[in-house]
Order: structure tokens, then C-alpha cells, then sequence
């Protein structure tokens, strides 16, 4: 299910919440939003923008003045996530399966507290698995059975299961890529013993 199905996003909505991402000043935008926001009427008797602040989607600054909203309404952190993640792949169909099968290596070596991570642990992993996209379920496991064995018996170095996937040298960076993904630096170094563990899972 996407963003916009999960949220019930008309293409009304989603029209209203790009013109509000552009709200910064300009006087066009800014009339199409007094227009469609504030003086229009829907049948249920509310003002488009009672309705999206109802939904949480929108905010207002404190600056400007207040006989003028339509100058001071911004998206709201949920309005923005609704626009980034519409454009974001769905999640990998193996994504689930990888990040079960992690968790369920971590605690077979005993590092239950090495096991972190929510929502963007799971996009991450949906990365990685569209990176190597020519993997399948047996591969996966090959891969994290592989890496989590080398720290059995020491888990001094063993990564944080959040940055497994993805651990940028930037704390501010979100775009995933291969170069900062530990697991692909192990892939590339370890292709024998990936091999080799491939016919035991």
C-alpha cells in the first residue's frame, strides 16, 4: 500500500499539498492557496484548509500577519513525508523476509542488543535488495549468516543492525548508496566464504 492510498489522497489533496510545498513568497502561489484553501467551500460546509489541518498535513508560521494565512500555511512534517515518500519505490518484496532473517542471526550469536531499527532500517534494507536485484531469499541469508558468523565469539566490531544496511559518513545523509552500506563492503570482500555458506542455509 503507498503514502497515498494509506492516507486517502484525492488528486485535490495531493494538487493543494504541491502548490503548499511552493508556498515561500510568491504571490501567484500564494493567491491559488487563498483561493483553493481558504475561500472555497466543500459540500461538507469546511474550508479545504480545516480539512488538512484536521488531517495534520499543514502548519502555520508565526511571522507574517494574521489577516493573511494563506502567506503563513506550510506543510507540516506529516504533509512533507506525504510528498517524499510518494516518490520513493515500494518496499522489496524480500525486504521483510531480510530483515526477520538479520535479527533472527543476531540473536543465534547472543547479541540481542546489537538489534535496532524501525521504519528506515526496513527502506534501507529495500535499497540494498534493489542494488542486487539478481539476489534471491537464498543469497540473502548467505550474505547475513555470512557477516554475523565472523562475530560469534566477539561482538566488539559487529555493526549496529540500524547501520548494517546503511551507515552514511554524514549524519544528515539520507540517500542510500552502496559506498556506505557495510554489508555491500562486506559482499565485496567476502565473495568465498559467501559461497561457501550459501550451500549450508
Amino acid at each position: 500500500m503507498n503514502i497515498l492510498q494509506k492516507e486517502g489522497v484525492n488528486p485535490s489533496t495531493l494538487g493543494l499539498l504541491m502548490y503548499l510545498k511552493l508556498n515561500t513568497g510568491d504571490e501567484y502561489i500564494s493567491d491559488i492557496i487563498r483561493t483553493y484553501l481558504f475561500e472555497y467551500t466543500t459540500e461538507s460546509g469546511k474550508n479545504p484548509c480545516d480539512i488538512l489541518d484536521e488531517a495534520g498535513y499543514i502548519k502555520y508560521t508565526k511571522t507574517g500577519a494574521k489577516s493573511r494565512p494563506w502567506e503563513r500555511v506550510r506543510l507540516s512534517e506529516k504533509g512533507e513525508q506525504i510528498l517524499k515518500e510518494m516518490h520513493q519505490r515500494p518496499i522489496h518484496p524480500l525486504a521483510e523476509l531480510t530483515l526477520n532473517y538479520t535479527k533472527e542471526q543476531y540473536n543465534r550469536i547472543g547479541a540481542e542488543k546489537h538489534i535496532s531499527g524501525g521504519g528506515k532500517l526496513l527502506f534501507y534494507i529495500s535499497e540494498f535488495l534493489y542494488y542486487k536485484d539478481s539476489y534471491t531469499e537464498e543469497m540473502v541469508k548467505a550474505v547475513v549468516y555470512s557477516y554475523v558468523s565472523q562475530f560469534e565469539y566477539d561482538h566488539k566490531y559487529l555493526n549496529q543492525m540500524k547501520t548494517l544496511f546503511f551507515k552514511p559518513i554524514n549524519a544528515y545523509t539520507t540517500k542510500w548508496t552502496p559506498e556506505e552500506s557495510p554489508i555491500c563492503n562486506f559482499i565485496s570482500k567476502n565473495q568465498d566464504i559467501i559461497k561457501y555458506n550459501y550451500k549450508k542455509v
